[in-house]
């Protein structure tokens, strides 16, 4: 299964849910910022069953892969460094967009790798499952429709012997019904108001197909309201 990204709007709600605090970590001195960035990398190297692909550098800081758990989603790749007023932040990126917040504890990023992310890929995982069942619930609910149409179609068009052709849509059924050598006539059978529609079916096309014998033809057609024409109206 092709596992997908985690979306921006997902990755930004974890940031603010998860990194909370009054003022950030701030350290001034280079040597005490690799100092903590470089503890930061051990203590990562000690969790291999949730976190690889751990490197740093200054500036780029400490990266490090948090291992998904889901079989969905991707592992999510993260980096701690600091920025430019010597504030200690995380960032992660979404394609080419990039996000980022305040490291305001240390044990954050720990909790985040050992709390925060399973619990989301978790919420994550439960949601595409629902919403799986709900694409099959929907096709099977569309297929039994489907069937009643079509049933409901050749039945009328068996005893009132019309010929007729179908188009089927994501939406709807399309009942082509031929009139006369030129002419057709096009039925929309929504799958939302399947019921209703066949429910007049019969009739409708009974009494077209008795228009089109006594020679009686008509269109409907929509117009442009900015170009309403002058109706002729009795109140």
């Amino acid at each position: 299964m092709h596992k997908i990204d985690l979306h921006d709007s997902t990755l930004k709600k974890i940031f603010r849910e998860h990194f909370r605090g009054e003022t950030p970590i701030t350290i001034p001195a280079e040597s005490e910022q690799v100092e903590l960035l470089t503890e930061l990398k051990n203590q990562l190297s000690t969790r291999s069953d949730k976190v690889s692909s751990i490197s740093w550098s200054m500036p780029a800081g400490c990266c490090f892969e948090i291992i998904s758990s889901s079989p969905y989603y991707q592992n999510q790749t993260f980096c701690v460094k600091f920025n430019e007023q010597h504030e200690l932040i995380i960032t992660t990126k979404f394609y080419w967009l990039s996000i980022d917040s305040p490291v305001y504890q240390l044990e954050q990023i720990y909790t985040l790798i050992e709390a925060k992310m399973p619990v989301e890929y978790e919420r994550l995982n439960k949601l595409r499952v629902e919403k799986t069942n709900n694409v099959i619930k929907r096709e099977k609910i569309k297929s039994l429709k489907h069937t009643a149409i079509l049933a409901t179609i050749h039945e009328i068009a068996k005893e009132d012997k019309f010929e007729f052709r179908i188009h089927e849509y994501t939406t709807k059924v399309k009942l082509i019904v031929r009139l006369t050598e030129t002419e057709q006539l096009e039925v929309d059978i929504p799958y939302s108001r399947f019921q209703e529609t066949l429910k007049n079916l019969r009739d409708t096309i009974q009494q077209i197909r008795g228009y089109y014998e006594l020679g009686l033809t008509f269109k409907v057609r929509s117009y442009l309201r900015e170009r309403d024409p002058q109706w002729i109206r009795y109140d």
